[in-house]
C-alpha cells in the first residue's frame, strides 16, 4: 500500500557470537528497539492512509511481521542456551500486543481529527448509510482493541496460571493481626491511587435511563489480577439516569499500589430485553501512571457512544482501611427509613478538613441508597457496597452519614475524622439526627509484590526442624 510499509525484521548472524545470556539478552534488546522504532513510523503512515480499508489491511499485516520475527529469533537461540527464551517470547509478544493496542487507538483517535478537520466527517451531509457503517466500524474497533489488550495480558502472565478475570487473591487485612512494632519487613507505606467516581457523559447512540452492568476493574504490579472498582452481573444492573449518571462502584478487594503503572480496564454493557440484545456501551483499557500530572484528577474517556469522567486521586505512604460493622445503637429505630448515604474522603497532612466545596467526584461513595442496591439494613447494621479505602499516614480519613427524608433531601448528617494506624483495629462513632451510629476500621499496611509473601509462607528444607514437645 503506498505511503505505508511492513516491516521485515532480521535476526542476523548474532546468534553466531553468542557464547553466554548476555549476548543474546542484548540482541533481543536491540530488535525490540527496532520494532518500536518501525511501529512509530508505521503509525505515521496509518495517519496519512486515505482510507479505512487500508489502514485495517496493514494492522495485522505488522502484527504477523512481528510474530515472524520473534519466531526466527527463538529459533536463532534454542532452548539450550541458560536462559528461558521461551518466556521471552512470551514476554516481548505480550508487550508489543499492548503496545500495539496503544498506538492503534492513538492512531485512529488522530485519523478522527484529521477527517474532521479535512473532510468534514460526520457533518449533516452525511448519508444515514454511511453513518451506520461508521458506527458499526467503531463499535468492532473497540472491541478488537480491547481483545488485543486481553491477549498480550494473556501472553505475559498466562503462564503463572492465572486467567484473566481472575480476582487479586490478597486481602485488605493482610497485617491488620500484627503487633504494633513488629511490623514485617515487606509491609509497607506504599503509593495508591483511589478511584473516587466514575461519570458518565455525552451520550450518544442511547437514550436515558440505562440498565447498565459490567465491569471497571485495575490491575497493579503486585500480582496483575483483576481488582474490580465497579461489578455488575446482568441480573443486578444498575440504573443511570441524567440526574445520578455516577456508576455505584463495589470494589475494591484491596488498595491498588500504584508504585507503577496501573492497567485499567472498562467493559460497561447497557442490558437489552434479552441478553442478545445487550450492546457494549464503552469497551476500553489504558495505562494509568500516578507519576503524571495532579495528585487528583479527572481522566476524561471520550469514545464513540459516551464519555466517561475518571476521578482519582494519588495517595503517598498509603494504608488501606476496611470499613465495617457500621450500625445505629438503637436498634429499635432507625433514622434510615427513607434511604441514606455513606461517603468519605481521604484527606492529606496538609488538607483542608472543610470538604462542604469539594466536588461530589471526590466523594468515595461506600453506600447510596438512591442509586445503589436495596439497603442492607438489618438489625441496626447497614451492609455497605464498598469498604476499601487508601488513606494518607500522616493525613486523616473523613466519614460522613447522611439519612433522607421523604423526599429524598438530607434530613440529617454527622461526621467523624479518623487518624490512620499501621495496623489493628479502631472504633468510631457519630452523631446523626438524634441517634448513635458506630463503625470499625481494621488497618492494614501493604505489600508491593506478591512474591515476598509467597516466599515468606515456603519452608527452607534445609532449616533446623523445631523441636517436637518444648524443652524443659
Amino acid at each position: 500500500m503506498e505511503g505505508i510499509s511492513t516491516p521485515n525484521f532480521q535476526v542476523g548472524d548474532e546468534h553466531d557470537k553468542a557464547e553466554d545470556g548476555t549476548d543474546c539478552g542484548l540482541a533481543l534488546r536491540t530488535l525490540c528497539e527496532q520494532i518500536r522504532l518501525q511501529m512509530e513510523k508505521v503509525e505515521l503512515s496509518l495517519v496519512s492512509t486515505n482510507t479505512e480499508h487500508e489502514r485495517r489491511k496493514q494492522i495485522p499485516a505488522l502484527l504477523q511481521s512481528i510474530a515472524d520475527t520473534i519466531t526466527r529469533f527463538c529459533a536463532a537461540y534454542p532452548e539450550k542456551k541458560e536462559m528461558d527464551v521461551a518466556n521471552l517470547e512470551d514476554e516481548v509478544e505480550g508487550e508489543l500486543v499492548m503496545s500495539s493496542c496503544k498506538f492503534s487507538t492513538e492512531t485512529k483517535e488522530a485519523e478522527e481529527e484529521r477527517r474532521v478537520q479535512v473532510q468534514g466527517y460526520a457533518t449533516e451531509t452525511s448519508s444515514e448509510s454511511d453513518q451506520s457503517d461508521n458506527d458499526e466500524f467503531q463499535y468492532r474497533y473497540e472491541e478488537e482493541a480491547f481483545a488485543r489488550f486481553r491477549a498480550g495480558w494473556e501472553r505475559a502472565h498466562g503462564d503463572n496460571k492465572i486467567d484473566f478475570q481472575d480476582l487479586t487473591l490478597f486481602s485488605p487485612m493482610l497485617f491488620t493481626h500484627c503487633t504494633p512494632g513488629f511490623m514485617p519487613i515487606d509491609a509497607i507505606n506504599a503509593k495508591t491511587v483511589q478511584v473516587c467516581s466514575i461519570k458518565v457523559t455525552d451520550l450518544k447512540h442511547f437514550s436515558w435511563p440505562l440498565q447498565m452492568h459490567g465491569v471497571v476493574a485495575a490491575r497493579d504490579a503486585v500480582d496483575h489480577r483483576r481488582n474490580p472498582i465497579f461489578l455488575r452481573p446482568r441480573d443486578d444492573c444498575q440504573i443511570l439516569d441524567e440526574a445520578h449518571p455516577f456508576l455505584h462502584l463495589t470494589g475494591l478487594v484491596r488498595a491498588i499500589v500504584s508504585e507503577e503503572p496501573v492497567d485499567i480496564e472498562i467493559q460497561l454493557i447497557v442490558k437489552g430485553a434479552t441478553a442478545d440484545e445487550d450492546r457494549a456501551l464503552i469497551s476500553y483499557a489504558f495505562y494509568y501512571d500516578g507519576d503524571n500530572g495532579a495528585k487528583v484528577r479527572t481522566s476524561t474517556i471520550e469514545k464513540h457512544s459516551c464519555t466517561l469522567e475518571l476521578c482519582t486521586q494519588q495517595i503517598i505512604r498509603s494504608v488501606q482501611a476496611t470499613i465495617f460493622g457500621v450500625h445505629v445503637v438503637d436498634d429499635k429505630s432507625t433514622p434510615f427509613e427513607h434511604g441514606f448515604k455513606v461517603f468519605c474522603y481521604s484527606l492529606t497532612q496538609r488538607g483542608s478538613e472543610n470538604t462542604n466545596e469539594s466536588p461530589p467526584s471526590l466523594q468515595v461513595a461506600l453506600f447510596d441508597s438512591k442509586v445503589g442496591r436495596k439497603p442492607g439494613v438489618k438489625g441496626g447494621f447497614i451492609n455497605l457496597s464498598r469498604q476499601v479505602v487508601s488513606v494518607e499516614m500522616r493525613g486523616k480519613l473523613k466519614v460522613v452519614v447522611q439519612a433522607y427524608s421523604q423526599s429524598g433531601d438530607i434530613a440529617a448528617q454527622g461526621h467523624v475524622l479518623v487518624v490512620p494506624k499501621r495496623c489493628n483495629t479502631s472504633q468510631h462513632e457519630l452523631e446523626l439526627g438524634g441517634f448513635k451510629v458506630v463503625f470499625t476500621v481494621a488497618w492494614s499496611l501493604l505489600v508491593d509484590d506478591e512474591d515476598a509473601i509467597l516466599i515468606n509462607g515456603m519452608a527452607d528444607p534445609f532449616a533446623l526442624l523445631p523441636p517436637m514437645h518444648p524443652s524443659c
